[in-house]
């Protein structure tokens, strides 16, 4: 299964949805189980090396990471960082932004499971969850509440979902509860966030 995706990828390198599915199939024990993902991520990063660094070990294990906690296990969790800073340091597109850091925030938290995973996959969680901090301060420029939205979910999920609105209302309404915690030293004595190109700037209460 992965020669097949790293043919794919090869002839689309620039686009991680290719990456992501190879993560995502290659996961299920009959496929090859997590032995087989960590593999194929590290075969896949340096596939692509020229196109994302890291960032392609990175694109694999994102949506098997939500799937599977057991995938935390394997994981090396300082490539998995380094190819989050190469996939934004690449692309600055906010929606990839958004999907990044929504992934940090949400599918990184800790979760009823915590008991059932290894103690170095609960730290390689933990170490994953604190990249939220830098990827609001240092490059979210924009909010896309849908895309929060659909981080609550598990991917492939579908087709019967809520409204667009709802999921809307819902994402923007995570989103700004998630950014208010992590910038609580920031709002401590009032006023509300803004998204700016400069970044998330503080508007005080007049």
């Amino acid at each position: 299964m992965c020669e097949e995706y790293e043919k794919l990828i090869a002839l689309d390198p620039a686009t991680p949805r290719h990456m992501r599915a190879l993560g995502r199939h290659i996961l299920p024990e009959y496929a090859g189980g997590l032995q087989a993902l960590e593999v194929g991520a590290r075969r896949v990063a340096a596939q692509t090396q020229d196109s994302w660094g890291a960032g392609a070990y990175t694109w694999v294990y994102l949506d098997a990471l939500a799937l599977k906690r057991r995938s935390l296990e394997l994981l090396d969790a300082e490539f998995f960082i380094e190819g989050l800073r190469d996939i934004v340091a690449r692309k600055q597109d906010q929606h990839m932004i958004n999907l990044l850091t929504a992934f940090c925030a949400i599918t990184m938290a800790p979760q009823g499971e915590e008991a059932l995973l290894t103690r170095q996959a609960r730290q390689n969680r933990q170490d994953i969850h604190a990249c939220l901090d830098w990827m609001l301060k240092d490059h979210l420029r924009e909010l896309h509440p849908l895309i929060w939205s659909q981080t609550l979910l598990s991917p492939g999920v579908g087709p019967l979902l809520p409204s667009r609105r709802a999921l809307v209302a819902k994402g923007r309404q995570t989103a700004l509860r998630i950014i208010a915690a992590q910038l609580s030293s920031m709002l401590k004595d009032g006023g509300t966030i803004t998204f700016s190109a400069s970044g998330i700037e503080k508007q005080r209460v007049i």
